[in-house]
């Protein structure tokens, strides 16, 4: 059987969010065919896993009080509100009849919330005096 004319190794590691130990994860690619031998290259890459879990392209850092996380495009947004940027485990998603979904911060859901029941202790107390048009 012929060697491999070139034969390329790369070794991907990551580092464990747990330990902080370098973790290894292998892929080895071979072109050409050679009778008598082969070069050999072996090369190490660092694959970042963000702290979404997700291994793709940096989107941004959440800006919520002691977070700092780093996550991936997909994960990142920003607060419709305010445009705080935030990750996944930050952002409160609400649906609305006219936006669709949307992601607000801490601060800014507490508002919604706060607005909200506002408007039905207000609306209860005067329905006694106003009728009001759904």
């Amino acid at each position: 059987m012929a060697q491999p004319l070139r034969r390329k190794k790369f070794i991907h590691v990551t580092d464990d969010p747990r330990t902080g130990q370098e973790r290894t994860l292998e892929e080895t690619h071979e072109n050409d065919y050679l009778r008598n031998g082969s070069v050999d290259t072996v090369g190490k890459v660092k694959k970042h896993f963000r702290d979404c879990g997700c291994n793709g392209a940096i989107g941004g850092r959440c800006a919520e009080d002691g977070c700092a996380a780093i996550v991936c495009e997909k994960c990142f947004g920003h607060c419709q509100e305010c445009a705080k940027p935030l990750c996944t485990e930050h952002s409160w998603f609400i649906e609305t009849a006219t936006h669709g979904r949307i992601r607000l911060c801490r601060h800014c859901r507490d508002k919604l919330v706060r607005t909200h029941r506002w408007n039905k202790v207000a609306r209860f107390l005067l329905s006694a005096f106003v009728k009001f048009e759904e």
